[in-house]
């Protein structure tokens, strides 16, 4: 009997990096536009350059948001594989959003598809239920050698079928 093999992946959903990258980044933005119109104007008077100064550290602390945005928007990934099938359990950054574990048989199955361009990679698995299975890596956070390791095994484990886009269409 093998003995099993874990794999650690961050990965990150796109809609929810987005979702806090944008929103983390226009906050002090927001906040700075609509601070101008509330100082005195005697005060802008005597200090005409006191918010041209300003806008330096919101963008500094909007660049230094954004980042923490898409460092929060990642999940991490803990998959093991075994002779008998995988697992995969996904730990989030926040407590409202529930940390999932789905075990799968190899037997369920039906196809695979390995996809990589510049922006990350992405293993695809099809299920015998018409269910499909998506574990991705964007390079946002940095190359894991992890990813490359989890699917050497995989196809190692898994090897029957490597399908084409048809497959998954």
């Amino acid at each position: 009997m093998e003995a099993a093999h874990t794999y650690t992946i961050n990965s990150i959903h796109p809609w929810r990096m987005l979702l806090f990258g944008v929103i983390a980044c226009l906050i002090p933005i927001v906040l700075f536009m609509m601070s101008w119109n509330w100082w005195n104007p005697q005060f802008t008077d005597q200090y005409p350059y006191f918010f041209d100064l300003l806008i330096i550290p919101v963008l500094v602390l909007s660049a230094a948001l954004t980042y923490l945005g898409f460092r929060m928007s990642a999940v991490g990934i803990l998959i093991t594989l075994d002779s008998k099938g995988f697992n995969i359990q996904k730990n989030t950054h926040f407590p409202f959003i529930p940390k999932a574990s789905v075990y799968k048989p190899w037997e369920e199955i039906i196809a695979y598809q390995y996809l990589e361009d510049n922006k990350g990679k992405i293993l695809k698995i099809k299920l015998n239920d018409k269910s499909q299975i998506t574990i991705a890596q964007a390079f946002v956070l940095g190359r894991s050698g992890d990813f490359d390791r989890f699917y050497a095994s995989f196809a190692n484990y898994y090897k029957p079928y490597e399908i084409t886009s048809d497959t998954f269409e």
